[in-house]
């Protein structure tokens, strides 16, 4: 895969080329058409010269864009990468009824209220008794907003003895502010009882 600092490396390359024709082109174009005034050139020198122009600010452009369109592409990859990294790492901790591993996932600082604690990861692990045989989850919401990339996942939990968990979990996966990253609020079903509510889920304007 290429690098960020590859494509900026190419971006950089190429608006400088590009930069260097254009310059070359304007001073070819002024000087021709001093020239061809005062008699001393045809007008060759200055078609020569605005196609040099137009042709700094193609290559240019078209750097630019390739850069710019790259990047964009390079960010979105990783986006996607950190999502599906991180429902994975939620499945597993279920999967184990790891307390400590949920909570490692959990945010350090909440977005819209009080954050989520050990003991709430602890909570959810005593409630789910037995064995579990299967996790599995689907996204429920998307919210994306300033930078901020927000989804609502609903996790089921069959454990050996086949008792079913359902857990909605809210999950900031990508934002500008690091702190806000990961679980933000964990509401825990057994059938239709509400087992535990804990942090708060994200509000967005």
């Amino acid at each position: 895969m290429v690098s960020q600092q590859s494509v900026m490396l190419v971006g950089i390359i190429g608006g400088a080329v590009g930069l260097l024709l254009f310059a070359g082109g304007v001073t070819l174009l002024v000087l021709s058409i001093i020239n061809t005034v005062k008699g001393k050139r045809r007008i060759g020198g200055i078609i020569g010269g605005a196609i040099m122009l137009v042709g700094g600010i193609s290559v240019g452009f078209t750097f630019g864009m390739f850069a710019v369109t790259a990047g964009l592409i390079s960010s979105s990859s990783a986006d996607t990468a950190q999502i599906a990294a991180m429902t994975s790492h939620i499945q597993s901790a279920l999967n184990d009824n790891d307390a400590d591993a949920l909570y490692e996932l959990f945010s350090e600082e909440s977005y819209s209220g009080e954050p989520l604690e050990y003991e709430d990861a602890e909570e959810i692990c005593d409630y789910i008794k037995g064995d579990v045989k299967d996790v599995t989850f689907e996204p429920m919401s998307i919210s994306v907003e300033n930078g901020t990339h927000a989804t609502e996942y609903k996790y089921t939990i069959v454990t050996e003895n086949n008792a079913r968990y359902t857990l909605y979990i809210h999950v900031i996966e990508v934002s500008d502010t690091e702190e806000y990253v990961g679980i933000q609020h964990i509401k825990m079903y057994k059938g239709m009882n509400v087992l535990c509510n804990v942090g708060t889920a994200p509000v967005f304007d």
